[in-house]
């Protein structure tokens, strides 16, 4: 057997969370730990994200997107795969997967004194850092309330903005049908 080195998909996974500093702050260890949170933010990547990754790859390299393991060395069944170090860390030294995970990195987290801290978790972060009572705001950049909202799910937000929305377009209409009625009286121009 060769000198080469597989890892499993957690190692991978892992991996990535250590190359772009997610949750390596102790505080927000113990924070990931104690919560509830979906399995997605336990670490930047999901498997799903690498596998797809893998694929983009592979189309790259000539071959159907389901051939990944053409171009990434594997082992093992499919619960027990393993894949090459060397392999894994080419694909992910891609510009396209760089700027994949930097795009998931801008919308699932937020800077933390110690690398970057999943958003659901950044208002008890930020509670933790904040035992003195410091001005949230100068310590993090953020004002007390988009410290609330970053917790608050994405599709509870578009919905709250859509509702927003929809009550400037109402307000916007209705104050536009007074002005006619002022200027069919002939009180404005």
């Amino acid at each position: 057997m060769s000198d080469e080195k597989y890892i499993t998909m957690e190692e991978i996974l892992s991996m990535i969370d250590e190359k772009y500093d997610y949750a390596i702050d102790d505080e927000v260890r113990v924070l990931l730990q104690k919560s509830t949170l979906a399995e997605s933010y336990k670490h930047l990547l999901t498997n799903k994200n690498v596998l797809r990754y893998f694929e983009y790859y592979a189309k790259s390299q000539g071959f159907m997107d389901y051939e990944y393991d053409k171009c990434i060395d594997t082992i093992g069944g499919t619960k027990s795969k393993k894949y090459n170090i060397q392999d894994v860390e080419k694909v992910l030294n891609t510009e396209d997967a760089k700027n994949r995970i930097d795009k998931i990195a801008k919308t699932k987290t937020l800077q933390g004194i110690n690398g970057l801290v999943p958003r659901p978790l950044f208002n008890e972060y930020v509670r933790k850092l904040n035992d003195d009572k410091t001005e949230l705001e100068l310590l993090t950049g953020y004002t007390e309330k988009q410290i609330q909202l970053f917790s608050v799910p994405d599709d509870i937000l578009d919905e709250e903005m859509r509702n927003l929305k929809q009550k400037i377009t109402e307000l916007i209409n209705e104050l536009k049908d007074v002005e006619d009625e002022l200027k069919a009286r002939g009180l404005i121009e």
